[in-house]
């Protein structure tokens, strides 16, 4: 199996996902923003932990779009040129990423 990542292939193998754990479903983030302490649960009362542990908040995972599962390079397959050209793939992204939502507050 491959994964491609910029303009190139590499070998790559399935995980389970590591944002839902195999679930396919995580909790909305709008709802507890990654968790609820004891003392906010208790708070919000019996009806909301009911329906918070049932699942009534839970959404289609972000990261496997509820498929359960993503694929990962084979790091121990590659080369030392191959893993910086990763690297340097996901840095370039997650600067993009940054830089737009920085004009997105800015209102640009």
């Amino acid at each position: 199996m491959k994964m491609t990542i910029g303009e190139r292939s590499f070998p790559a193998k399935w995980r389970v996902c590591p944002r839902c754990e195999g679930n396919g479903v995580h909790v909305n983030p709008s709802i507890d923003a990654g968790g609820i302490t004891e003392a906010e649960m208790h708070e919000l009362g019996d009806d909301f932990r009911e329906e918070y542990m049932g699942g009534t908040y839970d959404v289609r995972c972000y990261t496997c779009e509820g498929k359960r599962v993503v694929k990962e390079v084979r790091w121990w397959c590659l080369n030392n040129e191959d893993q910086e050209y990763i690297r340097d793939t996901y840095e370039q992204e997650a600067y993009d990423r940054a830089e737009a939502e920085a004009e997105r507050r800015m209102g640009c």
